[in-house]
C-alpha cells in the first residue's frame, strides 16, 4: 500500500503481519460503534517480512509516518515470529520500547496475538459456521473439532486455533483467503471476543479515541 505523506494527518496506522490479520483488523476498525470509539481514518500496512519483520523492524518501518498519524499499532502471532519462548508481554514491550525511541512515546501499542490470529474467530456463533462453509451449524462445528481432538472436552476454543481452521476448511473443500478473516471481522461480537491480545487492542483503542 502506498501512503501519501502529503495528506493531512489520519488516526491511526496498524503494521501487520499478513494480508489476513490485514482484512480482519480492517473490518474491525471500522465498527467503531461496537469498540466503543469515535469513529476513526486509518491505514493499514503488511509487513513484507511477516510475523519477524514485525517484531524486528516495525520501528524502522514507521518511523516516516510519526508526524502523520496521531497513534499506531503493531500486530502480529507469537507463533512463526522467531521468539516463541519468550512472553507476550515480553515481545509487545521489545517492541513498543523501540516504538518509543523513534518518537511515538505513547502513541504506539505492540500486539502479540499468542498463539495467532485464529483465536479471535473461535466463538459460539453461526457467522464462523456461515464463513467457514459448515452448512450445518455452529454446535456440528464444534461437535466435530471434539471428535477430530482439536478441542478438548473441558474447553470452549482449540488449544491451536489456526490448526482447526485449516482442518474445517479442508473438510468442506473452502480455500483459505482473506475474505473469510474479513467476513468474521466484519460480523462477529466484539463483545464476545475474550482473547487478550483483542482485550488489549480494544482498551488502547478506548483510550486514544474516546466517544466523548
Amino acid at each position: 500500500m502506498i501512503i501519501d505523506l502529503s495528506q493531512t494527518q489520519k488516526d491511526l496506522i496498524a503494521l501487520v503481519a499478513d494480508k489476513n490479520m490485514e482484512a480482519a483488523l480492517r473490518s474491525v476498525l471500522q465498527r467503531h460503534e461496537s469498540l466503543e470509539i469515535r469513529k476513526i481514518n486509518f491505514d493499514i500496512l503488511v509487513h513484507p517480512h511477516r510475523d519477524p519483520g514485525c517484531l524486528s523492524s516495525a520501528h524502522t518501518l514507521l518511523l516516516p509516518f510519526n508526524q502523520r498519524y496521531l497513534c499506531s499499532v503493531v500486530m502480529f502471532d507469537k507463533e512463526g515470529c522467531g521468539q516463541e519462548a519468550k512472553t507476550a508481554t515480553e515481545l509487545e514491550t521489545e517492541v513498543r520500547n523501540l516504538l518509543f525511541e523513534r518518537g511515538w512515546t505513547d502513541r504506539s501499542c505492540a500486539i502479540t496475538i499468542d498463539p495467532e490470529l485464529e483465536s479471535w474467530v473461535w466463538q459460539n456463533s453461526p457467522h464462523v459456521s456461515n464463513a467457514l462453509g459448515w452448512d450445518s451449524g455452529i454446535n456440528e462445528l464444534y461437535l466435530w473439532l471434539k471428535n477430530k481432538g482439536h478441542i478438548e472436552e473441558s474447553e470452549n476454543h482449540p488449544k491451536h486455533p489456526k490448526e482447526a481452521l485449516e482442518a474445517v476448511l479442508r473438510n468442506v473443500k473452502k480455500p483459505r483467503s482473506s475474505s473469510i478473516y474479513a467476513e468474521l471481522g466484519s460480523k462477529l461480537s466484539l463483545k464476545k471476543c475474550d482473547d487478550p491480545s483483542f482485550l488489549r487492542l480494544k482498551s488502547y483503542l478506548q483510550a486514544w479515541f474516546p466517544l466523548s
